[in-house]
């Protein structure tokens, strides 16, 4: 039992079935590292294997580049 929120699990529409790499123009003062998601100091952001997500918000189309955004986002 949780005191304070909500534990539940719902389906993603999407899942990633490869590591996905890209650099961004956010570089941080240190590494960031959690389960899915790296962010390095120069930018290069790594989302993992596996990782879900739900597309594109509002009335934006799931084409393959919204989906990468949406992503990335």
């Amino acid at each position: 039992m949780t005191e304070g929120y909500i534990l539940y699990k719902s389906d993603y529409k999407y899942q990633l079935v490869e590591d996905y790499k890209i650099n961004i123009s956010i570089k941080p003062d240190f590494d960031i590292k959690t389960e899915f998601i790296d962010l390095d100091t120069d930018g290069n952001l790594l989302i993992r294997k596996a990782y879900a997500w739900d597309g594109p918000s509002g009335p934006v189309i799931d084409t393959d580049e919204n989906l990468r955004g949406a992503l990335v986002h």
